[in-house]
C-alpha cells in the first residue's frame, strides 16, 4: 500500500509540472514573433531577427518554420555551422520538411560537401513530387554547372523552369548555361525574355554583358555591365569585366575607374587589385 501511495505521490508531483509547461506555450505570441522575424531579416536587420525567431521558438517549441527561417539569417550571415544544426532540427521534428533537406544542402554545398549536397537536394526531390521544388531543381543544376556537367545541369534548369516559368533566375542560369556551351542566340532569346519579366533584374544585365562579351559586341558589353552596375553598385565582378570591356574600346581611364570601384567592392580579391596595378603602370 506504501508503494502504491508512493507512486500516486510521485505523479501527482509531476502533473503540475507537464501543466505549467503547456500553459508556457503560446501559440499566437509565437506566430508574432515569428512574423517580426521574417519582417528584421527582408529590412537585413539581422540580429533583430534571430532575437525574434528565439522568441518565437521559446513562446512555442514546435514553431518548426521558426527553426527553419532561423537557419536561413544564420546562413545568410554565412554562420553555416550554426545553420546546419537548426535545419537539421528541423528534419529531426519533421522528417518530411522539404526546404530544410534543401537549405542543409546549400550548408553542406558551402562547406565544400559536394556529395552530401547532392544526396539532400535528391532526396528533396523523392520526399514530395507534387510539392514544388524547384529550389533543388536549380540547386542540382548549378552543382552540376560547377563541375562541368552542362548537359546534366541544363536538364535539371528545365525542369526548375517548368515548375516555376517566369522564374527570371532560373531563366538566367539555363541562359548563362547556354552561353558557355556556345549556344549563344538560345541563351540571348532566354535572357530577353527575363528582361520582360523583370526589366531591373541586374543578373540578367550582367549575363548579358558575358554573352556580348563572347561575341566581340564590345559596345553592347559595356552598356550591359553598367546597367548591371548601377542597379546593384555593390558586385565587384560587374565593374571587373566593365573594365574589361572599356579595354576593348580603348578607354583606358574608364577601365581604371571601373577595376578601383571594384577594389573598393572587394579589398582583398586579388584579381581585381593586380589587374588594377598592371593598368596603372602599362
Amino acid at each position: 500500500m506504501k508503494i502504491h501511495t508512493g507512486l500516486f505521490l510521485i505523479l501527482m508531483a509531476l502533473l503540475p509540472a507537464c501543466t505549467s509547461q503547456e500553459r508556457n506555450i503560446d501559440v499566437k505570441a509565437s506566430n508574432e514573433h515569428y512574423r517580426l522575424g521574417v519582417e528584421f531579416a527582408q529590412y537585413q536587420l539581422y540580429q533583430n531577427s534571430l532575437e525574434e525567431f528565439d522568441l518565437a521558438i521559446k513562446t512555442n517549441p514546435g514553431n518548426i518554420e521558426a527553426y527553419n527561417k532561423k537557419g536561413l539569417v544564420l546562413f545568410g550571415m554565412k554562420r553555416y555551422d550554426e545553420a546546419g544544426e537548426l535545419f537539421r532540427e528541423v528534419i529531426a521534428r519533421s522528417p518530411g520538411h522539404l526546404q530544410a533537406h534543401i537549405n542543409l544542402g546549400m550548408v553542406q554545398f558551402s562547406n565544400g560537401n559536394v556529395d552530401s549536397a547532392r544526396k539532400l537536394w535528391e532526396q528533396a526531390i523523392a520526399l514530395s513530387p507534387e510539392d514544388n521544388d524547384s529550389k533543388a531543381h536549380n540547386n542540382l543544376a548549378n552543382l552540376f554547372k560547377h563541375q562541368g556537367d552542362y548537359d546534366k545541369a541544363l536538364g535539371y534548369y528545365k525542369t526548375a523552369l517548368g515548375l516555376e516559368p517566369e522564374n527570371t533566375l532560373y531563366l538566367n542560369n539555363l541562359a548563362d548555361t547556354l552561353r558557355q556551351k556556345g549556344e549563344l542566340k538560345e541563351a540571348e532569346t532566354l535572357l530577353a525574355k527575363s528582361l520582360q519579366l523583370n526589366p531591373k533584374g541586374m543578373m540578367t544585365y550582367f549575363h548579358l554583358g558575358l554573352l556580348y562579351r563572347d561575341q566581340n559586341r564590345w559596345q553592347e558589353a559595356v552598356a550591359a555591365f553598367q546597367t548591371a552596375g548601377q542597379v546593384n553598385p555593390y558586385q565587384g565582378e560587374t565593374f571587373f569585366q566593365l573594365a574589361e570591356a572599356q579595354l576593348k574600346l580603348d578607354d583606358k581611364t574608364s577601365a581604371i575607374q571601373s577595376l578601383e570601384h571594384a577594389v573598393k567592392i572587394s579589398p582583398t580579391n586579388p584579381k581585381y587589385q593586380d589587374r588594377l596595378n598592371t593598368l596603372r603602370t602599362s
